[in-house]
């Protein structure tokens, strides 16, 4: 319940300054900005959880699901012609849909990875999901200076 209510804390504090630090801003951007924000924070807990004998390590596969689902509020955002969308790697509407698909494709495996790791503890095999949606997310945020 701790982690829930840091991690809720952490998303809140993140909007007020992601509201203040982009007032001129686009709403649109402003918006991914915080989506994507969420994602990093589940994949961040997720790669916690996993490398730690943390008591949150049974929210792995809840931590994947969520990477899952929020990806599903970045849809209309970033498609071509949005402010978004702006100066993105891809060159078109079909490569933008051919590196969503490869995200969906990581992050549901990521899901049957993880929910496999509470009971198993196989660490190769969720370090190699997790390596895989963060690959999948490079290929959007490949030379954004805020991608790691």
């Amino acid at each position: 319940m701790k982690f829930k209510k840091l991690l809720s804390a952490a998303a809140f504090g993140l909007f007020c300054l992601s509201g203040a630090a982009s007032a001129a801003e686009d709403k649109d951007v402003t918006y991914v900005r915080m989506v994507g924000d969420i994602l990093e924070l589940h994949l961040k807990a997720l790669e916690y959880v996993v490398s730690s004998d943390s008591e949150y390590r049974s929210n792995a596969a809840l931590h994947a699901i969520a990477l899952f689902d929020s990806s599903e509020m970045l849809d209309h955002a970033v498609k071509e012609g949005s402010a978004a969308a702006d100066n993105w790697p891809w060159k078109d509407e079909k490569q933008y849909e051919a590196f969503v698909e490869d995200y969906l494709d990581a992050s549901k495996r990521l899901i049957d990875v993880a929910a496999k790791w509470v009971q198993e503890k196989d660490d190769k095999k969720i370090r190699l999901a997790i390596d895989n949606v963060k690959r999948s997310c490079g290929n959007c945020h490949a030379g954004k200076t805020d991608w790691n």
